[in-house]
């Protein structure tokens, strides 16, 4: 459907069908089934209807249109095509748009929408989606319109990356990475030992605003970092209105706190990808810089023999490094160092220091970052792989919380990648020594665990980690497996792929494990010559899928659901047969999580919410619990609010 036709047919059906008379008992359930009658494919129908609102709150910005006028349509619209065809009604091929809008209007007495105001703060979105298309087409940016969605011509790309490359160099990478902290310095939060810049959401009765996109314009200053620069502010305020209403275009905020509830698989994926293009343009991916600390210490110790070498420095070398950088770092300034200096916190020579900053741990000036042009992508962003900066013979170390992340990510992709070779059996090695790390933290807490090999049963299992509470058993299963640049950037089977080895993979252990418990009744387990048997004793089973980083998004408690149930009801596939077969791991195990979740009740059970008790937490966030909790108790009281927590806000 046009917008032009769709606003004639309207003028002409309001000018013909006055609004009389009074409205009849659950008159809407029949004018919903005669419009029901001429929708064919209702997503197609749901599609038009939002590009619609898009498109008509632009010609308002543009041509002054009363849009709000059609918006009740609209909406009576998007209400019937989400009711299901009675049984045996014949579905159309196509949408008869004419018909649909006629017995709309001729009956909008019958139907609420016709009665209050036709916007609600959440329209605000529309609002700044058309602010932004007007700026960027006044600019000389070309948006086309395909399918019923709106996107930035490929024709457009080199003029975008010729004004951002503009700007950047007129303020300078600099002076853009000091603004950016000091504004996000208001931010941080000494608890988590983050920048807390939040999703905001609205219920619907709140408005939200564009989001700032910190990710990009950070992964922008490190680009430009060292450059030669006039410091006019003005160049930064053209910036970020300028890549603000890129992302804008690239319509990948939430809005809405309920978004994720009812997803269907159809949508899915494309909703993850979303998420995931957010976390990486506007989130700022981070750690605490105390857990990081801990993790490369205990790295030091594990790997600290002569074999353990990348680019012919010693691994040992490296964490040691590593070490002193976030020593070093500030949390809401980048710190300027010499090598010297860092010899000094090390302990090692200022060559081998030179060498290992310069194999490893740093970018020079004017090559970190360098491939990253428009539309960005995560796999020209490497400074999350690397503390620092070299700057002449300085170097530049990022925020703390942020060159946390890049030495623990340097130190990690040494030894599961020496000379940027993948090494399996170094990996393995890397991977146990992270799951001792929290086991280590939980018994320092107080808390009894139990892990190891199941003894006796025809079914072997290994469990990373058990707990026990009077009335819960914790199963905590670990992969340090985390999400790939390629899926960062939005490569889908490569997200499918992920997902499967990391989240679908832990959860299917799980589920082995508390499947033997409430067939059996208990599990015994051994490690290093101890035997002890979990009973279940009637308590409910929480499933916890552990990984080292964040996922983000994904590890928001409903969306996590979502993930789950449609994976169990669902096959993907790909008719390309070398990316089909990526996704044989995902078929795989969501063919066994379905098995498994079958023979628990946890699908197929009237009433039931399936994966209810599921959990997805990286180490660091099970660590702010674990630091935030005074007792063992405090702990389980806290993880038994995050089963129950469904904020829906994906923070």
């Amino acid at each position: 459907m046009e917008v032009s036709k769709f606003i004639s047919k309207c003028d002409e059906y309001f000018a013909e069908y006055e609004a009389t008379g009074y409205r009849t008992l659950n008159g809407y359930e029949k004018i919903y089934s005669l419009a029901r009658h001429n929708i064919g494919d209702p997503k197609t129908v749901l599609r038009a209807c939002t590009y619609l609102r898009q498109k008509m709150v632009i010609m308002r910005h543009q041509q002054k249109l009363n849009h709000e006028k059609y918006f009740p349509v609209l909406d009576a619209i998007r209400d019937a095509a989400r009711q299901a065809p009675a049984q045996g009604m014949p579905v159309p091929l196509e949408t008869d748009w004419s018909e649909l809008l006629k017995i709309v209007i001729e009956n909008r007495k019958e139907l609420c929408f016709f009665d209050g105001p036709a916007s609600s703060p959440l329209d605000e979105k529309l609002d700044t989606f058309a602010s932004s298309y007007q700026r960027l087409t006044s600019f000389g940016v070309e948006i086309v319109e395909r399918d019923y969605q709106f996107y930035i011509s490929e024709q457009s790309y080199r003029i975008i990356q010729s004004e951002i490359e503009r700007l950047c160099a007129a303020y300078g990478g600099d002076n853009m990475l000091v603004a950016l902290t000091q504004r996000l310095g208001k931010t941080f939060n000494s608890t988590t030992g983050r920048f807390m810049e939040y999703r905001r959401v609205s219920m619907g009765t709140t408005s939200v605003q564009a989001a700032l996109p910190f990710g990009y314009l950070f992964a922008l200053g490190v680009k430009h970092a060292g450059s030669k620069d006039f410091r006019d502010s003005s160049h930064f305020d053209h910036l970020l209105i300028f890549i603000s209403d890129l992302i804008v275009i690239f319509e990948i905020q939430p809005y809405s706190q309920f978004e994720a509830m009812h997803l269907g698989e159809e949508v899915m994926l494309d909703f993850i990808k979303k998420n995931m293009l957010y976390d990486s343009l506007v989130g700022l991916p981070q750690i605490k810089a105390s857990c990081a600390f801990d993790l490369i210490k205990l790295v030091h110790t594990k790997f600290s023999e002569a074999n353990y070498y990348s680019h012919n420095v010693k691994i040992k070398d490296v964490t040691r490094v590593a070490l002193a950088l976030i020593s070093l770092s500030d949390t809401r300034r980048f710190t300027t160092v010499t090598a010297k200096e860092i010899a000094s916190k090390t302990g090692i020579s200022e060559f081998k220091v030179q060498e290992v900053v310069a194999r490893v741990l740093s970018a020079a000036s004017g090559s970190a970052n360098s491939e990253l042009v428009f539309p960005p992508s995560s796999l020209a962003i490497d400074h999350y792989f690397k503390p620092i900066i070299k700057v002449g013979n300085q170097y530049r170390i990022l925020t703390k919380s942020i060159a946390s992340l890049g030495a623990l990510n340097a130190v990690c992709n040494c030894i599961s990648r020496p000379d940027d070779e993948w090494s399996n059996p170094k990996d393995s090695v890397l991977g146990y020594a992270i799951e001792d790390f929290l086991r280590d933290k939980l018994i320092r807490k107080g808390i009894s665990i139990f892990h190891g090999n199941r003894i006796g049963g025809e079914l072997e299992l290994e469990s990373d980690l058990i707990c026990e509470t009077n009335d819960k058993i914790y199963i905590f299963e670990m992969k340090k497996k985390g999400l790939t640049r390629q899926a960062l950037s939005g490569d889908e089977p490569k997200i499918l792929s992920d997902l499967a080895d990391s989240l679908l993979a832990t959860h299917v252990q799980a589920m082995r494990i508390e499947n033997v418990l409430k067939n059996n009744g208990s599990i015994t387990l051994a490690n290093d010559g101890n035997e002890k048997t979990v009973y279940l004793n009637g308590r409910a089973v929480t499933r916890v899928s552990v990984s080292l980083h964040d996922f983000g998004a994904l590890q928001d408690k409903t969306v996590l659901q979502r993930i789950l149930t449609i994976a169990v009801f669902s096959e993907v596939r790909h008719p390309d047969k070398k990316i089909d077969e990526n996704l044989k791991k995902w078929r795989k195990h969501s063919a066994e999580l379905k098995r498994l979740a079958g023979e628990s009740g946890e699908i197929g059970v009237k009433g039931r919410i399936p994966f209810y008790n599921s959990l997805f937490m990286s180490i660091p966030q099970i660590i702010m619990v674990l630091e935030n909790s005074d007792t063992p108790g405090g702990f389980f009281k806290h993880m038994a609010s995050l089963v129950s927590m469904t904020t829906g806000s994906r923070d």
